[in-house]
């Protein structure tokens, strides 16, 4: 099926290239970004509310689940053309992804207070942010870590839950191609004249 452009009318797929991650993409490279700031096990870092939830560590190992809690952006992006070629759209959106780090471990005595100051500070060093900015993304805030016991498969576990905004920018391209040639009509006081432009 060919996709529609500006030429043939109808609805506008975007290109698939250049595309923002999105899904399992984000979460991997989310999953990445953590596990390296913090140096652990990449097991031990996990999306949360998989459909098929891995077996939680045992006792004593502390590990991580991440989920986004809202992901609100730009209520009118920019549409800037670009001539390149025969043309096209390049949409463009600000968006901020509210992500939730929750730390677990079997108490105070644990590592989740620990791991949860560790990533704080860590994603306060540059270097640790190239990733991001290479990635058109950008630390936004870092909230309060708040202490939230849970109880899973009937054993209470204490939990961390440290709330942190990453700003990105979206580029999504239409194809909506160059004008090259026109007919209009002209109204004047004098008899109506066409005119017609040439590629």
């Amino acid at each position: 099926m060919t996709a529609n452009t500006s030429a043939s009318g109808g609805p506008l797929a975007p290109n698939p290239s250049p595309a923002p991650l999105e899904g399992q993409a984000l979460n991997r490279f989310l999953q990445a970004w953590i596990v390296g700031i913090l140096g652990i096990d990449p097991t031990l870092v996990r999306p949360a509310f998989q459909s098929e939830p891995p077996d939680i560590p045992q006792a004593g190992t502390a590990f991580i689940a991440f989920r986004y809690t809202r992901r609100p952006a730009d209520t009118f992006p920019a549409i800037v053309h670009h001539p390149d070629g025969s043309g096209y759209d390049e949409l463009q959106r600000h968006e901020h992804i509210e992500l939730l780090l929750s730390f677990y471990d079997l108490g105070t005595n644990g590592q989740a207070e620990s791991l949860a100051a560790l990533f704080r500070d860590g994603i306060s060093i540059e270097q640790n942010l190239e990733v991001l900015t290479l990635n058109q993304m950008g630390l936004g805030t870092i909230d309060d870590p708040v202490e939230v016991p849970v109880l899973r498969k009937n054993r209470w576990q204490y939990r961390i839950d440290l709330p942190v905004t990453i700003n990105r920018a979206i580029s999504r391209t239409y194809p909506v191609l160059d004008l090259t040639s026109a007919e209009v009509t002209v109204a004047t006081d004098s008899p109506a004249v066409v005119v017609t432009t040439a590629p």
